[in-house]
């Protein structure tokens, strides 16, 4: 309200009682509602309005805590609130009250005073705000708010008396491994009559571990540990000094040692609830056993936020921090504590969140400053992300995107926050946008699982290229986007980046529940139709291995691809409403003017308007990227938005009709697979210096899947090497393809990749380039002893090729673990180092690479010398030589009878 529009005084306290005409509007009359309630809490905001009274000169505060309006806030929003008799109060206001004391009676006595003035008020404001709506007692009103200053003075200074100390966790360091403790107990183990050793007590907390089942026997513990270490990095072998046991009885030995060097004790679970199996922090003043947390540095600058997920459904910030330089700490649960089932398939997956998803507790950002300021907490998690918890997922971050998910490119177009690191090449790489945060993290971090981006224009799929992962941008319309910050609600649609495909389809299934085409244990009869379109010429660095893989996946579908002119066909076969234009014309502006024209109206307007309305009528900053798309929209007529849809709808009608049509058979799903390539194996470093941004005018292969609504995911093929004037070295960047299906035929693509991997046709993506990063420029390579030749200076670079060809080390159907025993380091001089080592290198060799038959065996027991040598200051590896004194088996056979030679030689 501007007070200046209106000519009415500012009621004073004094005839706020008496005055007749307002009798009715009387405060006592105002009996607060829910509704009344939760409006105060949102919008009214008293805290706010304290602020400003604090900072002007006719404050009453001391003049040293005029601008510590901060402190003041009224808390209660939280569950903080000790109102807990007041009638129509939200539930998550109250406090329980445990027990009766009369110190924190006396305590909270202003507090129920303020809190209940409070809520009058809202009830009080509410009404005079429908009142305005209805162009009635305006100049009532406005006195009467005016008089409420007053009020809010009172209510604000009132508040601090309710302070209260909230644990939120604790960060402990357990072997050289960071860790976070949950402050939520996970229950009680022990009513404290145990003897429990201290010796490694910190802040209360000794590390613990759990086993909650039965299915063990004392000969078999110490194989669950060691399976334990394989498939948990969060549980290490430090847990075992204290372990409780569900079936104490079955125990005859109390204290034994289940790893060297860790003398354990053995007690049993008194449980309170049910505990699962794992690693915990154990509360020794409490008997109360807490989660732990591995803390990871987020190095690539993915994540803005570290979540902390608990069990009723709402977020917190998980509060740790690592040494790190510019970055955030993630922490991870233990997957011991999680068991998948049919109902909760995707029970302990991790999982990262792009900043345009609302999540209960949290702040959501959008790539902008001002946005994360401005706004309060999500209330509610929006059904997408919700699906995914429901199934068993644990969100443990919220992921960088670019601005307000526009396409934006590092470095200039970054202005509110530093773009992610690409992991690939030379690790200068452009991570491609918008779904930036969620590609790199799942091509740099092991730890984490899955990530979930959105897919507008290309912004899953152009990560998923760059960064050599999978990633889907799915039908349009498969699972709702409330809650979402949306670019255009006619092209957004969210997905996934991953690197196992077949947690991928699961994931899939999970968030797009019926509307997914799940195969299960059904196999689909794949199309006969293969396109190929736009494909590179031979030459080109990439060429030999794209067209290996359509070759082999020629040979898997039975079939023999064609290439496919979509300008000719859509010229061909085009409605007549299109007229003469060709497909460039039609779509030229047709994506810019859709997303310009729908975010101004969703996103742009009421961000400025809320902005302002706080800002003295200032504008919030915003990216050039999406500055720029909204200003060239603004400049543009409405019936630029209505053109571009109906065009927009012309493509989806022609290509879901002449294309892809759906099969009739639902086990084929669509009449055929399209296959096209999106910027392989190509240089786009972040450090260049770019033009200033535009619309995203014209038309390319990756929009088809926009326009037509249809389903178009990216496949990881391999790597070429690239040389590299960041490293003055060759690096390796992917190669990948894109697989489109006809609309709806979603799962048939994840299935295909599962099988494919199945049939050794693609693997899984693992990133070569952490290998490549620690070896010497020159490598001393002695393999005489296992069948090979000797190298006396090998390039990194020749290394690199030979260890991850598929005759070796790459081949996706052997699989080898190597058993260290005696060792002893040589100091040959200041920067040389040779490590020797005995050891026994088991190897296994599989029919295929779904790893289930296995074809033959080879062990061989041998001392190897590892070389380290001292380059540019830091310490490289620069060689090996195994010599093997005896073998098991077949080892000699492990490296020539795989099924990748096989099938190279048939």
């Amino acid at each position: 309200m501007n007070l200046n529009d209106c000519d009415v005084e500012t009621l004073h306290h004094d005839d706020f009682i008496d005055q007749e005409d307002c009798a009715g509007l009387a405060v006592h009359t105002y009996t607060p509602g829910p509704v009344h309630v939760h409006f105060f809490l949102r919008y009214v905001e008293p805290s706010k309005i304290m602020g400003r009274i604090h900072l002007s000169p006719y404050s009453a505060l001391p003049t040293g805590q005029q601008n510590m309006h901060e402190v003041l806030r009224i808390h209660v929003y939280e569950d903080r609130c000790p109102a807990d008799g007041l009638q129509n109060c939200p539930d998550l206001l109250f406090r329980p009250r445990h027990r009766e004391n009369f110190w924190a009676s006396l305590t909270h006595l202003n507090y129920y005073t303020a809190v209940d003035t409070a809520f009058h008020a809202a009830a009080m404001i509410s009404r005079i705000v429908e009142d305005l709506a209805r162009k009635t007692i305006y100049a009532n009103a406005l006195r009467i708010l005016m008089g409420w200053n007053q009020t809010f003075l009172f209510l604000a200074l009132a508040a601090t008396a309710a302070s209260s100390l909230v644990g939120s966790g604790t960060s402990l360091q357990l072997n050289g491994i960071d860790y976070f403790v949950s402050p939520f107990s996970q229950g009680k183990v022990t009513n404290g009559t145990v003897a429990i050793n201290t010796r490694q007590n910190q802040l209360g907390f000794v590390p613990a571990t759990v086993i909650a089942g039965d299915l063990y026997t004392e000969s078999t513990l110490q194989s669950l540990f060691l399976n334990w270490s394989a498939v948990d990095d969060v549980w290490q072998p430090a847990f075992l000094e204290t372990i409780f046991v569900f079936n104490f009885a079955k125990l005859t030995n109390k204290n034994h040692n289940y790893h060297d060097g860790v003398s354990s004790s053995v007690f049993p679970l008194q449980v309170t609830r049910k505990i699962p199996s794992g690693p915990y922090f154990l509360n020794i003043h409490t008997g109360e056993v807490h989660p732990a947390y591995r803390l990871y540095d987020d190095f690539a600058g993915a994540f803005t936020q570290s979540l902390l997920q608990r069990h009723d459904g709402r977020f917190q910030t998980l509060s740790a921090q690592v040494p790190a330089a510019a970055s955030i700490t993630i922490g991870v649960p233990s997957r011991l504590y999680f068991t998948k089932t049919e109902a909760k398939p995707l029970a302990g997956v991790r999982i990262g969140v792009k900043d345009i998803f609302s999540l209960a507790g949290v702040k959501k950002g959008c790539g902008n400053r001002a946005w994360y300021h401005l706004y309060p907490v999500a209330k509610s998690t929006g059904t997408a992300m919700q699906n995914l918890i429901d199934k068993g997922a644990i969100i443990v971050g919220v992921q960088k995107t670019s601005q307000f998910a526009n396409g934006e490119t590092p470095t200039a177009d970054w202005v509110d926050y530093h773009s992610p690191f690409n992991p690939r090449g030379d690790g200068y790489q452009d991570p491609a946008t918008s779904s930036a945060g969620a590609g790199s993290s799942i091509a740099s971090y092991e730890w984490l699982d899955l990530a979930v981006g959105s897919d507008t224009g290309g912004s899953i799929r152009g990560p998923a290229t760059v960064q050599g992962i999978f990633g889907n941008r799915p039908s349009h319309g498969l699972v709702s986007l409330d809650n979402v910050m949306p670019l255009s609600p006619r092209l957004d649609t969210p997905g996934f980046l991953a690197r196992d495909p077949s947690l991928w389809n699961a994931a899939n299934a999970a968030l797009y529940r019926d509307k997914y085409t799940f195969f299960g244990h059904e196999a689909p009869r794949y199309p006969k139709k293969l396109y190929l379109l736009d494909f590179p010429a031979g030459n080109t660095s990439h060429a030999p291995i794209l067209q290996n893989f359509v070759t082999k996946l020629a040979k898997f579908l039975d079939t023999s691809p064609s290439n496919i002119n979509l300008s000719k066909e859509w010229e061909r076969t085009r409605s007549t409403s299109a007229g003469d234009q060709s497909l460039a014309q039609l779509l030229n502006t047709t994506y810019a003017a859709i997303i310009s024209k729908d975010q101004a109206k969703l996103v742009q307007e009421p961000f400025y308007r809320d902005y302002a309305a706080i800002h003295d009528g200032r504008l919030p900053f915003v990216n050039p990227v999406p500055l720029a798309r909204w200003t060239w929209g603004d400049s543009q007529p409405s019936s630029l938005l209505s053109d571009a849809v109906r065009n927009k709808t012309l493509f989806m009608d022609w290509f879901n009709g002449n294309i892809l049509p759906p099969s009739s058979d639902p086990l084929t799903c669509s009449s055929g697979l399209l296959l096209h390539v999106d910027g392989s194996a190509d240089f786009i470093s972040r450090n260049r210096y770019i033009n200033p941004p535009v619309p995203p005018f014209g038309f390319s292969n990756s929009q088809i899947s926009v326009f037509a609504e249809t389903p178009d995911s990216v496949f990881p093929l391999g790597q070429v090497p690239v040389f590299s004037s960041i490293t003055n070295h060759t690096e390796y960047l992917p190669v990948t393809i894109d697989v489109v299906a006809a609309k709806g035929c979603d799962g048939l693509i994840a299935r295909l990749a599962e099988d494919l991997v199945a049939a050794g046709i693609l693997t899984v993506p693992r990133d070569w380039a952490r290998l490549r990063a620690i070896l010497a420029p020159a490598l001393y390579v002695d393999y005489t002893k296992i069948g090979k030749e000797k190298w006396d200076a090998m390039s990194a670079d020749d290394f690199m090729a030979m260890v991850s060809n598929d005759d070796f080390l790459g081949d996706p159907c052997v699989k080898t673990q190597h058993l260290i025993g005696a060792t002893y380091w040589e100091r040959v001089s200041e920067s040389k180092v040779i490590g020797h080592h005995q050891l026994r290198a088991a190897h296994q060799v599989y029919t295929s690479p779904d790893l289930k038959t296995v074809k033959l065996r080879g062990h061989s027991h041998a001392t190897n010398e590892h070389y380290y040598v001292k380059s540019s200051g830091v310490w490289k590896f620069a060689g090996l030589k195994p010599e093997v004194r005896w073998n098991e088996y077949k080892f000699e056979e492990v490296f020539k009878g795989s099924y990748t030679q096989s099938e190279k030689h048939s």
